[in-house]
């Protein structure tokens, strides 16, 4: 529209037509009107303002920061999840727990992270639960139902 904003022309065009209705009607619908070309105008002006460091349209969705706050071996065990595992014991681990988690064999894959546990600690269960999840296991149950407690890990 070359420099009219569309609030602008919201805001001419409302309060023509409340001066009309204030004469033509009085000034209950005119107050009316006037309250609904103020609310659209509103509406009109957060549609309007730009986010910050968007580049140049508005249309882009605003997106809320995500904060990582996991420690930096964490972080990489993820990025390596997502390929098999170069221990290919924790690679036979994480597929055999993606099918123990379908059954529900609870035994089976507490008894899974103990040796996990024992032999490696917190970092490989975490590295191990991580595959689980890349492979589309539950890892949420694996983390908060049938791992909780072993070792250092607190579901």
């Amino acid at each position: 529209m070359n420099g009219v904003r569309s609030k602008d022309l919201v805001a001419v065009v409302g309060l023509g037509v409340s001066v009309w209705l204030y004469f033509a009607y009085g000034w209950k619908p005119a107050l009316g009107a006037f309250a609904a070309v103020w609310l659209v105008m509103m509406v009109v002006s957060i549609s309007e303002t730009k986010v910050p460091g968007a580049s140049g349209s508005s249309d882009q969705p605003v997106r809320a920061a995500v904060v990582d706050y996991r420690p930096a071996w964490e972080k990489a065990a993820d990025v390596e999840a997502r390929s098999p595992l170069a221990n290919p014991e924790d690679e036979r681990s994480a597929q055999e727990l993606v099918s123990l988690l379908a059954a529900r064999d609870s035994e089976r894959i507490r008894e899974i992270g103990k040796q996990l546990d024992a032999d490696g600690g917190h970092e490989r269960m975490v590295r191990v639960c991580l595959r689980v999840k890349h492979l589309g296991g539950d890892a949420s149950a694996l983390e908060r139902r049938y791992w909780d407690g072993i070792g250092a890990w607190q579901g």
